[in-house]
């Protein structure tokens, strides 16, 4: 029977450093919010309030998110809207993903979606309302915006 003796040792510095960020929010609009007329033309979604803003990285009234941890993050967005929407959610002004929604019988319809981004420190992420179309919110906070990091990263990606 052959001997099964691990042939390397491992090192463990001796005073290990452990690095755990937290960072996390979600914020809330209570009233409606209308976009701008005409097509290619859009409006940053802003909030009322930020429910939760763990490590302040969000800014509720510019409705951005900078990034001040770089690591992998999850952000997710509801809306909802009884006529045409289309918010679309952007990191450093790139398309990440959206929701186009058509409640054309003026029914209130619920829309989201959900996207994991990569980011480095400055990196910001926001959503953007599509020209000529409009967000309901009332005081039951309807329209929301949330994210949090996953896994923290040293140095960039």
């Amino acid at each position: 029977m052959p001997n099964l003796v691990a042939s390397k040792t491992l090192s463990v510095p001796k005073n290990p450093v452990v690095v755990k960020e937290s960072v996390a929010f979600t914020a809330v609009r209570t009233s409606d919010l209308k976009g701008h007329s005409g097509r290619g033309s859009s409006k940053d979604v802003t909030y009322d309030m930020a429910i939760t803003n763990i490590g302040g990285y969000f800014d509720h009234t510019t409705g951005r998110f900078t990034c001040g941890v770089n690591g992998t993050y999850f952000f997710i967005f509801h809306i909802v809207h009884n006529r045409d929407t289309q918010v679309i959610l952007v990191k450093n002004n790139d398309r990440q993903v959206s929701v186009h929604g058509d409640a054309g019988n003026n029914t209130r319809e619920s829309y989201s979606n959900s996207v994991v981004l990569q980011l480095v420190v400055g990196d910001q992420v926001w959503l953007k309302l599509g020209g000529a179309h409009h967000l309901s919110s009332t005081t039951e906070r309807l329209t929301s915006f949330s994210g949090f990091l996953l896994f923290a990263e040293q140095g960039t990606l």
